[in-house]
């Protein structure tokens, strides 16, 4: 387990030090040991963010089709500060935050085109867009190509 400090033959850290001759083999022990402590330190912390940013996801994507989702409202949610969120959650994913949100409700409203008939303006509220318009700009930056024009590439494609 690397969170265990090591110990040499189950000897303490305290009756370690009393056998060193010099003060340089301590500081030496010491330099280690606290080194080996940072270590530990980091990786708990590492796998504490890889957790929270899993948790983070699914919370997103259960939560998409609600408008108001936002880096604000996420970290208050998770009982955090926006700005350490904004950090790790890019630090974990690549990408920053608005950018995955925005990435995942184009997949929704892709998978809701290939799957449903159901209006524009439908999908955008249930992928979280208030505004259909902006729904629409959101959608062709991210595809290149315009929601109308994706839809009717996909009814020419499943009527051949």
């Amino acid at each position: 387990d690397d969170t265990k400090l090591s110990f040499e033959n189950g000897i303490s850290m305290y009756e370690k030090m009393l056998q060193f001759n010099t003060l340089v083999e301590m500081k030496e022990y010491l330099k280690n040991l606290i080194s080996e402590i940072i270590d530990i330190v980091n990786n708990l912390k590492n796998q504490k963010d890889k957790s929270l940013i899993i948790k983070m996801k699914e919370y997103l994507s259960k939560n998409i089709s609600n408008s108001e989702l936002s880096l604000s409202s996420t970290a208050n949610a998770f009982f955090m500060n926006a700005s350490y969120l904004s950090r790790v959650f890019k630090q974990e994913t690549g990408e920053n935050f608005v950018e995955y949100l925005t990435r995942i409700r184009i997949e929704k409203a892709l998978n809701l085109l290939q799957e449903t008939d159901k209006k524009l303006y439908t999908i955008a509220l249930e992928v979280g867009f208030k505004d259909p318009h902006y729904f629409g700009i959101c959608f062709k930056k991210s595809m290149g190509i315009t929601l109308n024009d994706y839809r009717t590439s996909l009814n020419k494609s499943t009527s051949k």
